[in-house]
């Protein structure tokens, strides 16, 4: 009898060690301890989006412009630049090979005002403002480098719709220079209802709120020839896509789609999109903002902060974190870190207890 007694202590030890020991799994939807804050940094505007690049973050604060912080010890912030916009900094997005600004100013002439940040070519024209595109309310943008000398530029906005520009070096002039632009005009996008983008390679994906998502190939001949644009599919979402990515294998465009949470849908067939699955994790109202990184989907709502879902299975998506924020604004993430702007308390950086 002693002996049982023994082996009953002896393995209720070991229960209770193995629950106090560090896990080595991430943690699941049902706790809200899968992120650690390892900082938050009080920013003087309202931080409502963020661009990182190296060990710098490039914050836009509305009326306090573009502000620049360096990120190498994230558990202390500390701000280098500032940059003075035309209008109030909505969005933004850096290019670090250009060193090129893409700040959406909609306050005062819309759309997406250009910057060139520090010299390029040995031309001196640091914090230039050179251009601007568009002229409505923007509701997203995006960039892809083609060369150190050319860059794209797609943006969507309440007036002009889906519009491509791109930005080149003169060399003539030695300046940078608004380049060929092109809005395009289908029916089957109402341009008043696009609220988000992502552009991959020769893919635009466009969340198209209440139509849902469009799938546009864009072949691109320099910055004078213009751009060939097809609309090779669409699909509607059960809610309204309000942000769009897709995963590391391309064969999926995950959705935060609003009220229905997040949606992921197979591409493989850009002709005959489908929904695979849906999860709408407890406490989602409004998905806003949607950054994919590992497999990983890390999605915002508008009133409950931050989730993060596994979907190296599209068809079986699982909720591994969530972590509160009263009013987020935009998120990135990085290889050890996760940043998330909040309009009344600034940056706030996060990291996995555990890693998924």
């Amino acid at each position: 009898m002693k002996n049982q007694q023994w082996l009953l202590i002896t393995v209720a030890a070991l229960i209770i060690f193995a629950g106090c020991a560090e896990r080595n799994t991430p943690l699941v939807s049902t706790e809200d301890y899968a992120f650690k804050l390892v900082s938050q940094t009080q920013t003087s505007g309202w931080a409502v989006d963020i661009a990182i690049a190296g060990d710098s973050a490039y914050v836009a604060e509305q009326e306090g412009g573009v502000t620049i912080w360096d990120i190498s010890n994230p558990e202390n912030l500390k701000i280098k630049d500032t940059l003075s916009t035309s209008g109030n900094a909505k969005m933004i997005e850096f290019d670090p090979i250009t060193n090129l600004f893409f700040v959406n100013t909609s306050d005062n002439l819309g759309g997406i005002e250009f910057i060139s940040y520090v010299d390029h070519h040995g031309i001196h024209e640091p914090k230039r403002s050179f251009g601007q595109v568009g002229s409505g309310t923007m509701y997203g943008m995006a960039y892809r480098q083609v060369s150190p000398d050319t860059v794209i530029v797609t943006g969507i906005d309440a007036t002009d719709g889906l519009f491509i520009r791109t930005v080149y070096w003169d060399t003539q002039f030695n300046e940078w220079q608004p380049g060929y632009g092109s809005s395009w005009d289908v029916i089957s996008l109402d341009y008043g209802k696009m609220r988000g983008l992502y552009y991959d390679n020769d893919r635009i994906y466009v969340a198209n709120n209440q139509m849902g998502i469009a799938i546009i190939n864009m072949n691109y001949g320099d910055e004078t020839g213009g751009f060939d644009l097809t609309l090779l599919g669409s699909i509607d979402t059960p809610g309204a896509a309000r942000a769009v990515g897709v995963n590391d294998e391309k064969t999926h465009v995950i959705v935060a789609d609003w009220e229905s949470g997040l949606v992921i849908i197979d591409v493989t067939d850009p002709a005959n999109p489908e929904i695979a699955s849906t999860i709408l994790p407890e406490g989602v109202r409004r998905a806003i903002k949607l950054v994919v990184r590992n497999n990983v989907a890390y999605f915002l709502d508008q009133y409950d902060g931050m989730f993060a879902v596994d979907v190296n299975d599209p068809i079986n998506p699982v909720l591994i974190g969530k972590y509160r924020t009263p009013e987020p604004t935009s998120i990135e993430v990085t290889d050890d870190y996760i940043f998330v702007t909040d309009e009344n308390l600034g940056i706030i950086v996060l990291e996995w207890r555990n890693q998924p």
